[in-house]
């Protein structure tokens, strides 16, 4: 697409803006106590929520040894866990979230016409509203909470919910538990930005390459910025899959040991809300982008095979006799051909996504019984 017919710098600037609001520092958590470190590289933010939580979890076990309230050491582990847990979380995020600012301002704006620009930041702002931002993530994280307190109460008699014992450490756990909870159904929300960008590409057919629609630079902009956030959930699944450490038995009393409820309910739970809501989000993205290009390649060739009709049609009685006629037709078949095999579109990671998503949770039943557990 030429530069000239390329979006005006106020529609670039205003998509951007809704981009940025709508991301936030990190997929969502804008941190506004960090104030200007806020936006630091993924390593130094990082480094600013371990220091927080870090001192808030020394606070309260500190607190529980002076009080000498006797706990249950798993909640120490958990404490533990949630401080590798939230520092990946909020490295990963903050890569992510400058990585797809990144693509969308070098690979997909420069390429993209005023009117995609102007509907996909239509749709950023839209989705920026208190319901989505605040409402629906802290009822999710809500149930998300309550749920996982109550498989606690399956593991032996570690009583999440008994608040005649409420030591300082399963208080912070609480409180911790609640605030990830919230972060994560937030992540998960904000992390559906790019739709619209897959959505509204039909703005843009005025721009695809005739003759290789998948190749034109916005859409391979627009199929990058997919392709990104999906492997950004993968990497937080795994975050998710360590916790089951704590089902290790030389944890001794600071481990769940096998058969935990509670953890068998957390690893499946948030990983269909991490990979598995994250791969379907993707995979619609993908279905979008393969509908624009197919209906646009639809509409070329519905021009190709008038003028075909005009000149060879059979049952019309018309055959293209004349040689410079026969030549046109040969010639519009093969522009028929290139036109549909450029507007085919499919990556591996899709394809292999599709296929293997709904074996992703039986899969990891399979390694519990492969590890014992249960």
């Amino acid at each position: 697409m030429n530069r000239s017919r390329s979006a005006p710098a106020a529609d670039r600037d205003r998509l951007l803006a809704a981009l940025d609001r709508l991301l936030g520092r990190a997929m969502g958590s804008n941190l506004p106590l960090f104030g200007r470190w806020a936006d630091a590289a993924p390593l130094p933010f990082a480094s600013l929520g371990f220091a927080a939580y870090a001192v808030a979890a020394g606070a309260a076990l500190f607190l529980a040894e002076r009080l000498a309230m006797p706990g249950d050491p798993r909640f120490a582990s958990l404490i533990v866990w949630g401080l590798f847990w939230y520092t990946s979380v909020l490295f990963l995020t903050r890569a992510a979230t400058l990585r797809a600012v990144d693509t969308v301002r070098r690979d997909i704006l420069p390429h993209a016409p005023a009117a995609f620009v102007a509907a996909v930041a239509d749709d950023l702002e839209q989705r920026r509203s208190p319901l989505m931002q605040w409402w629906v993530p802290m009822l999710a994280a809500l149930v998300a909470w309550v749920a996982s307190g109550y498989a606690l109460t399956f593991d032996s008699d570690i009583g999440a919910f008994d608040f005649d014992r409420v030591e300082p450490e399963r208080a912070f756990w609480s409180l911790m538990a609640l605030y990830l909870c919230f972060v994560a159904a937030r992540g998960v929300l904000v992390g559906r930005f790019y739709e619209p960008f897959a959505r509204r590409l039909a703005e843009a057919k005025n721009g695809f390459y005739v003759l290789g629609a998948a190749d034109t630079p916005l859409v391979k902009g627009v199929a990058s910025l997919g392709q990104q956030m999906v492997l950004f959930w993968a990497m937080i699944f795994l975050a998710i899959l360590s916790i089951m450490v704590l089902a290790f038995a030389p944890l001794g009393d600071y481990g769940f040991g096998e058969g935990s409820k509670f953890l068998m309910f957390v690893v499946p739970t948030a990983g269909f809300a991490s990979l598995g809501y994250g791969s379907l989000v993707y995979l619609r993205s993908e279905a979008a982008i393969r509908t624009a290009l197919q209906r646009f390649a639809a509409a070329q060739i519905e021009v190709l095979q008038a003028r075909c009709n005009a000149l060879l049609n059979p049952a019309a009685g018309r055959l293209a006799g004349d040689p410079g006629e026969a030549e046109a037709v040969d010639r519009m078949q093969e522009w028929h051909d290139k036109i549909l095999a450029g507007a085919r579109y499919g990556n591996r990671l899709a394809t292999v996504l599709s296929f293997t998503l709904p074996f992703v949770m039986p899969l990891l039943s399979v390694v519990r019984a492969l590890l014992g557990w249960g």
